[in-house]
């Protein structure tokens, strides 16, 4: 198995250049994985020579999987999404090494969560020994005789496809286990700050090689390049502009202000409220997005896109931007591709179970370019893509930070 990233910033043609590739080399076999439909879509109509197939319900195949299957064994040129890989058994693996492919991975895979299995539940399952744990934290099943529930044998199997560890008393779902990667002739990863990102840290974990590339455009096409041959030279300096307010921005002062932790703490003070008379932060905050929307910008809805986390979404949500919102972890989605007018009320940070694995076994943690390269995906979604100017309201003052010192530093 080869490795290469193409690590290169939002705009320089990672995704034409593999387009190119793919209708340059018939002599091989690929599967383009993409977080969304839309892209598929994209790659079968502009590598219509190469006949890419899409796995579906059919007359031959009842799931997805045994479509995915079927064109496999038919040595088919495949395109779909990030969720059919997850699905994958060792047939898959076997039908992927026999028929040579090259892996496109269009942005990185979220490749583990934390299961919503008790810490009771799992201590039960050491101490009978059902399961084991291995060094490197695989969980193994040991004993098919224990009676199980659906819930428990939708577990069982996942454990023994190797898709489970455990950290900290708690079970996490490594939903692409290296098996499959190592299924393919080649790898290419197109991203952007792959350092920062948990599919970077899964590679090191297991002592994966891989090497970096770059984009160029040749004869006025994109192709992929060896580093020093890397000809993009974007500037959205010009292009975005941060927000400045002290009393707007004063909410997010605070280190922690604006994560996932300080949301479920506000809300829970909401809702315990009794004066009316006072304003709780979040409530300030709603009242600053609007604010924003209705006197700072004089805009509408459909001229913004707005964030936050899922917790706090319906009661950010406002009269005039309510169905503008675009979740913070999005990447690969052009519908917003007009949208000027930003607003970010997230602080990003590393889930706490993920991070502690890694740091268990040796493996540094990237936090604030991890929280930077999300916060970038995200506004790549909007008008800035197609070179127009774009305005964003940061609050947290940790995520302006980051963003500020990027545009500063002028890393394209």
């Amino acid at each position: 198995m080869k490795i290469q990233v193409c690590d290169a910033v939002m705009g320089s043609g990672k995704t034409t250049a593999a387009i190119n590739m793919m209708n340059e080399q018939i002599d091989k076999r690929f599967i383009f994985i993409t977080p969304f439909l839309a892209e598929v879509q994209r790659i079968k109509k502009s590598c219509a020579i190469r006949d890419f197939d899409e796995p579906s319900h059919s007359d031959e195949a009842r799931s997805k999987l045994d479509s995915l299957k079927y064109l496999l064994k038919n040595k088919s040129n495949i395109a779909s999404t990030h969720a059919l890989l997850k699905r994958y058994d060792e047939a898959t693996e076997h039908l992927i090494r026999e028929g040579g492919y090259t892996l496109i991975v269009d942005e990185v895979v979220d490749v583990v969560e934390v299961l919503t299995v008790g810490e009771y539940s799992v201590q039960l399952m050491l101490d009978n020994e059902i399961v084991d744990v291995g060094e490197d934290g695989r969980v193994y099943w040991l004993d098919d005789s224990y009676p199980l529930d659906d819930s428990w044998s939708e577990l069982m199997q996942t454990i023994k496809n190797g898709h489970v560890l455990m950290s900290n008393g708690k079970l996490m779902l490594w939903e692409l286990p290296i098996e499959i990667f190592e299924a393919f002739d080649n790898v290419i990863i197109l991203t952007y700050m792959f350092d920062a990102q948990v599919q970077k840290y899964y590679y090191d974990l297991y002592g994966v090689e891989y090497e970096f590339i770059g984009t160029r455009k040749h004869n006025g096409n994109y192709e992929f390049c060896d580093l020093k041959e890397v000809s993009y030279n974007n500037d959205f300096k010009k292009l975005l502009h941060v927000y400045e307010d002290d009393k707007l921005n004063e909410i997010g002062d605070g280190e922690y202000a604006l994560s996932v932790s300080w949301f479920r703490k506000e809300l829970g003070r909401y809702y315990n409220k009794r004066s009316k008379r006072s304003k709780l932060p979040i409530e300030q905050l709603k009242a600053n997005a609007m604010n924003m929307m209705r006197n700072r910008w004089n805009v509408r809805g459909g001229q913004a896109v707005w964030t936050t986390f899922d917790v706090a979404r319906s009661f950010l949500t406002g009269n005039g931007y309510g169905k503008s919102f675009l979740s913070y972890n999005t990447r690969a989605v052009n519908d917003y591709g007009t949208r000027q007018y930003l607003m970010y009320f997230v602080n990003v940070f590393f889930l706490v179970d993920v991070k502690q694995y890694f740091l268990e076994h040796q493996i540094p943690i990237l936090e604030e370019e991890y929280a930077l390269s999300m916060m970038l995906q995200w506004i790549w979604r909007s008008a800035i893509r197609n070179g127009k100017e774009i305005w964003i309201y940061v609050p947290s003052k940790r995520m302006r930070r980051l963003l500020k010192e990027w545009l500063n530093e002028g890393e394209m």
